[in-house]
């Protein structure tokens, strides 16, 4: 019979639960430390703010953490396995290859700033840190540890761009246009093809900031900037180069046809009216065009070329251009002499007025005198204002220039060696005229001297300045005064009857050009006709300027003309050649 088995027949076993486990044996606990080891670092790489990768030895991807992938723009499953270098900038694919190159050479690290690309084609900037680690099978595996530098390359960006840029129209400087300007020559010489450089300068640019204020003649510039740019060709370049004065750098020129067309544009474009705020302005520019004409010549040469041909542009009216000839270049020199030492011509008392007499041609009374600017130069003689005047206009010197002549001829007049005080006329160009302080400094002049203010004659060269509402304001200031106003070189540019009747002026004076072709010329003789005409209905004197032979006299006294200066009568001459005996 089988007997069943109980519990009690079991060999009991008593548990201690407080009693330690038993010691694992060595292979145990390495791995169980190299697990918690491994799960330490997958969780310091995934949860890192800093963006890493791994890398094969190909440059593949092997693995990115989440950062990485943010960083990118990408997912993870769309990094796994990406060619590095396809995920690189063209720009920094050389320098990202070479560093990792160096490191699979056996360099232990290495740190490179590239660019990345996103999938929309945006860059972001890194700065990475890559170091050689060896993988389980014996093989190199590169991490790459990257910061986000972008922020910091936009602040280099902003930085490098101020230095490079004008602050005020933001098109590229003087040091930018002349490192273009360089190239642009480097790379003429092995495609055989033209560079040219058009220097600009913005006609009266002082006026504008003097009538209107410096906001509106910001304004002015930066509106200019835009229109010279939307003239140009894609591949031609304007920078600023200080003040009223731009340079176009045209590269790529197959014949100087090309570049007189792009002048043309660039004329045409600036020339449109401008309205800034409540002023209506006409812009204008004055070029200068010189050619890279040999393999020697440097970016600054050529530039200073295009300013003595810019020079030789201002020299001949307003709003022209001018291509560079040889002699311009000794004209600019003796230019830039002269401007050094107006300041010097001021302090030691080189500048002098002459005078030439106003007469009256019934009986050839002289009823007055023309003040003219003189420089006597310690080197090179008197000089006649043809010669300097230009060094003075638009330069810092015009102000301390002109209140001398003011100052000087009233002071002439009430001191005139006869004792007569006769009626003395000075000349002002728009600039001048536009000062907000020139009232004051006549005012002024006139008391320290004594003269009444109807012996003074303001004379101004017609312009559209004199026509808009603060030309006529300034003339009626004047007026005001007591100050009589003459109009000079009358019909050489556009005045007409409403012109003259709007203008509060006394007196017109006939360009010698008209003078000088009588009385053979018939047209001549029409036109001094109907500007007497024209005169004597607006009730104005009327003075002939240029006069040297009797025939043109008979000529004029014909035409009903009573008033004439010219060398018939009398060259102009210093204050004490006029003493009485």
């Amino acid at each position: 019979m089988t007997r069943k088995v109980t519990d009690t027949d079991l060999p009991r076993v008593q548990l201690d639960l407080d009693a330690p486990a038993p010691a694992p044996a060595p292979d145990d606990e390495l791995r169980s430390r190299l697990a918690s080891a491994e799960r330490l670092a997958a969780a310091l790489f995934e949860g890192s703010l800093l963006p890493i990768v791994l890398l094969d030895e190909s440059l593949r991807v092997l693995r990115a953490n989440a950062a990485y992938c943010a960083f990118l723009g990408r997912s993870g499953d769309e990094l796994a396995g990406a060619d590095l270098l396809d995920l690189t900038h063209p720009a920094d694919v050389a320098k990202s290859s070479r560093a990792m190159q160096q490191m699979l050479a056996g360099a232990a690290s290495a740190v490179v700033e590239k660019r990345y690309l996103r999938p929309d084609g945006s860059a972001v900037w890194g700065r990475v840190r890559g170091s050689i680690m060896e993988g389980d099978d014996g093989r190199k595996v590169l991490l790459g540890v990257v910061e986000d530098i972008g922020e910091t390359k936009q602040h280099e960006a902003r930085l490098r761009f101020d230095v490079l840029h004008d602050p005020l129209t933001r098109l590229p400087n003087r040091t930018l246009v002349l490192d273009r300007l360089d190239q642009a020559l480097h790379d003429a010489m092995e495609s055989r093809q033209l560079v040219a450089v058009l220097h600009c300068d913005l006609d009266r640019l002082r006026v504008v900031n003097e009538v209107h204020g410096h906001a509106v003649g910001d304004e002015y510039l930066r509106a200019v900037a835009r229109r010279i740019e939307s003239a140009l060709r894609d591949h031609d370049m304007v920078g600023r180069l200080g003040g009223d004065e731009f340079a176009v750098v045209a590269e790529r020129v197959s014949t100087p046809t090309e570049v007189l067309g792009l002048t043309g544009r660039i004329l045409d474009a600036v020339r449109q009216p401008l309205r800034i705020g409540s002023a209506t302005l006409a812009p204008s520019l004055s070029i200068g065009i010189a050619y890279c004409q040999r393999a020697s010549q440097t970016a600054e040469q050529v530039l200073a070329d295009a300013d003595a041909a810019l020079n030789a542009a201002k020299r001949s009216g307003r709003g022209s251009w001018r291509l560079f000839e040889d002699g311009q270049r000794t004209w600019t020199s003796e230019h830039l002499a002269l401007r050094t030492r107006v300041g010097a011509a001021l302090t030691h008392g080189e500048l002098e007025l002459h005078y030439q007499p106003i007469v009256r041609l019934s009986d050839r009374a002289t009823v007055g005198y023309e003040a003219l600017l003189r420089w006597r130069h310690p080197e090179r003689g008197l000089l006649t204002p043809e010669s300097f005047l230009d060094v003075i206009v638009d330069s810092e010197y015009e102000t301390p220039v002109t209140d001398w002549v003011i100052n000087q001829a009233t002071a002439d007049a009430a001191h005139w060696p006869d004792g007569s005080a006769p009626t003395i006329s000075i000349n002002l160009t728009v600039f001048q005229l536009a000062r907000t302080d020139l009232p004051r400094v006549v005012t002024a002049a006139l008391a320290r001297s004594g003269l009444p203010a109807t012996s003074l004659i303001v004379e101004v060269t017609e312009d559209r300045f004199l026509e808009r509402a603060e030309g006529v304001s300034q003339l009626s200031r004047l007026r005001a005064l007591g100050v009589r106003i003459a109009i000079d070189d009358f019909g050489t540019g556009f005045a007409g009857l409403g012109y003259v009747q709007r203008l509060p002026i006394d007196t017109i004076k006939i360009d010698r050009s008209f003078v000088s072709l009588l009385p053979s010329h018939a047209t001549s003789g029409h036109i001094v006709r109907a500007i007497f005409d024209l005169a004597t209905a607006c009730n104005l004197r009327v003075v002939a300027e240029g006069v040297e032979t009797d025939e043109q006299l008979t000529a004029l006294t014909g035409h009903g003309v009573g008033l004439a200066q010219g060398h018939l009568f009398g060259r102009a001459a210093p204050i004490g050649s006029y003493a009485t005996d």
